[in-house]
């Protein structure tokens, strides 16, 4: 997943569509389970 983020691959957007259409899905779910995990990478990123 850092991999999307950090650097552009010729799979980047795709994946990126299919996280997003996933946690849009499961958006409560997903909301309260990754929210404190992207903070704490992008916090450990900068």
């Amino acid at each position: 997943m850092l991999s999307v983020h950090t650097k552009p691959s010729p799979y980047g957007s795709t994946r990126r569509t299919c996280l997003t259409e996933h946690c849009r899905r499961n958006a409560r779910q997903n909301h309260a389970m990754h929210t404190p995990y992207i903070r704490k990478v992008v916090k450990s990123m900068f």
